[in-house]
């Protein structure tokens, strides 16, 4: 198993992107800073159209398949869909197409959460660490 810290940096190869992320061993679903989130209709089936931020503030537009939505259950407020697609992130020497939340993360320190479906069997968390690993990061990946 890898060790990783609470907080690491992530590569999203088909937005060539490096991000901070805050891992979550209590997140069910990894999920990720979206913004103007839309659905779409592309040949028949439903996509989700929208945004991601690099560190800088620039926006780069994204279409995916929509995958699934989901409900999620918010402590002292309502309940929020969100969509999930499905999306390729390294994270150490690690690269997994994985299901992603899209919501606007902009009132928190990191733009991406890494849930339990990224780490389960591969990642071990020493919660006394931070930024331990470095994402692979090879722009020759096939973007999708």
């Amino acid at each position: 198993m890898i060790v990783i810290g609470t907080a690491e940096k992530v590569y999203i190869p088909s937005s060539d992107v490096l991000l901070k992320a805050k891992i979550d061993t209590g997140a069910t679903t990894s999920s990720m800073h979206a913004l103007n989130i839309k659905e779409f209709e592309r040949d028949g089936k439903k996509w989700i159209k929208f945004d991601l931020q690099d560190k800088d503030g620039n926006l780069i537009n994204k279409n995916l398949p929509l995958h699934r939505i989901v409900k999620i259950k918010r402590h002292g407020t309502k309940n929020q869909k969100r969509y999930v697609v499905q999306m390729k992130i390294n994270l150490a020497n690690i690269s997994q197409l994985v299901e992603v939340s899209l919501t606007n993360r902009s009132k928190f320190t990191y733009p991406v959460l890494i849930g339990k479906n990224y780490l389960n069997g591969l990642f071990l968390v020493d919660v006394s660490k931070k930024y331990i690993t470095k994402p692979k990061m090879s722009k020759n990946e096939i973007k999708k």
